[in-house]
């Protein structure tokens, strides 16, 4: 068996509590950031949205999604965005989905749409797209430990199948 390598690497991570800095931030969240493959929503101020197998989060405050996160030990990094939005703005995008489809629909649909990419497949793409263009002010880290090499490298494959799962469960 081949060992999972870690394909993209962040610089740097900021490993404190989201409450000082996500009130007010653009954010791109990942979830299970050390698993294959990992979720993504995206939050502006205190308003939360993710597009899910089982539907969708629209509008969760923010203290909510970090009691989840602290309570389950879930490995989640926060990629603070250079990005003028507005909560509408999530809320308009997200209305036009109802749930992730598999082999058509991911996490990352809506979120492609809110920062003008159409071209990423999955979630390393976007990121190293965001990096080249200057759009990552800092991330975030919670419950990440010095073990966290980084993103592990997985295809769309991966994501289709782990939403077949999960629409079977």
């Amino acid at each position: 068996m081949v060992a999972l390598q870690s394909k993209f690497i962040i610089p740097s991570i900021e490993c404190e509590k989201a409450q000082n800095f996500a009130k007010n931030a653009c954010l791109l969240w990942v979830w299970h950031a050390d698993k294959i493959p990992p979720h993504i929503g995206f939050s502006i101020r205190n308003s939360y949205y993710s597009l899910k197998a089982n539907g969708k989060d629209e509008n969760v405050a923010l203290d909510k999604i970090l009691l989840i996160i602290e309570r389950k030990k879930i490995k989640t990094l926060c990629f603070a965005l250079d990005f003028k939005l507005e909560v509408a703005d999530l809320a308009t995008i997200y209305s036009l989905f109802k749930t992730t489809i598999p082999g058509e629909i991911t996490c990352l649909a809506p979120i492609k749409k809110i920062v003008g990419n159409v071209l990423a497949t999955k979630l390393t793409e976007l990121l190293e797209d965001l990096y080249s263009k200057g759009k990552v002010r800092q991330v975030y880290g919670h419950n990440i430990d010095d073990s966290f090499e980084g993103l592990y490298d997985y295809s769309l494959l991966d994501v289709h199948s782990r939403l077949q799962k999960l629409a079977n469960d």
